[in-house]
């Protein structure tokens, strides 16, 4: 299997907070998918998903923001060989939370182009088991607790009324502690690599948002992102083998879609 377990971006809570008091809520649903050339792993690769997004704005240029997601996804593939056909069967879950406090700040006087700078602390838990057959059953289980740091730059563009554009760009580091396993294989090579590093990614995304005159408080939005590896580490890509070293590449594509609650606008009424 790969690294791809351990982690699969959520969606960038990028909701834009414009003044002192301003509130509001995001769900959505996302997928993201694997597309790192080094993949041995079977299936159509993609996480499905679940983000629930908030954010406050503490003052007129202040905003905490709060994350809950959760991915999960199910693998299975079976090999062409009809001699020594191959079974998997791979369910994998990942589920955490980000709180972050960030900077706003319009940048002209009709306020329609807002830049916003958040850092932000995510704690997560990810776990996989996995099932192949081939004369017997064997089963295996993964699980580790992560530990990110994320930096998120964005600008958004208010086009109209009904809609804005947002252009951002999220640096993680992330790393693994607590890691339980009974596969022994999953403690070296690849796996190894990535629980021993802290791995740093970079991730550039576009926003959409965009409503209705009639639905007033309720928005919409659609987001598109391609994460990359940028920490390049050498692993043993067969367990066993002596002086072979391969390099990992990891790139990822990640989507959502979801609805947008100006919650300060329907109390106030």
């Amino acid at each position: 299997s790969t690294p791809k377990y351990l982690f699969a971006p959520n969606s960038a809570n990028l909701l834009a907070i414009e003044k002192k008091a301003d509130v509001k809520a995001a769900i959505n649903y996302a997928q993201s998918k694997h597309v790192g050339k080094n993949d041995d792993s079977p299936g159509r690769q993609i996480s499905n998903g679940l983000d629930v997004q908030m954010a406050y704005g503490i003052t007129n240029n202040v905003v905490v923001k709060a994350d809950l997601f959760k991915k999960w996804e199910i693998d299975k593939a079976v090999n062409n060989d009809q001699t020594n056909p191959l079974r998997y069967k791979i369910n994998y879950q990942r589920q955490g939370t980000v709180l972050s406090i960030g900077y706003y700040k319009f940048l002209d006087k009709d306020k329609k182009n807002l830049f916003t700078f958040d850092g932000g602390i995510g704690l997560g838990k990810t776990s996989f088991n996995g099932t192949y057959r081939n004369d017997s059953v064997n089963q295996y289980f993964y699980s580790a607790n992560s530990l990110s740091y994320l930096i998120t730059p964005s600008l958004r563009f208010k086009i109209s009324k009904n809609y804005s554009f947002i252009l951002a760009y999220r640096l993680s580091s992330v790393a693994f502690t607590n890691i339980v396993t009974n596969d022994i294989t999953l403690t070296k090579g690849l796996y190894a690599a990535f629980a021993n590093t802290n791995s740093l990614y970079g991730d550039i995304i576009i926003e959409n948002e965009f409503g209705f005159t009639r639905l007033g408080c309720i928005k919409f939005h659609w987001q598109l992102g391609v994460s990359k590896l940028y920490t390049h580490f050498n692993y043993e890509p067969v367990i066993g083998s002596q002086n072979v070293v391969d390099q990992y590449e990891y790139n990822n594509r990640f989507g959502s879609f979801g609805v947008i609650a100006d919650l300060y606008s329907i109390f106030k009424k």
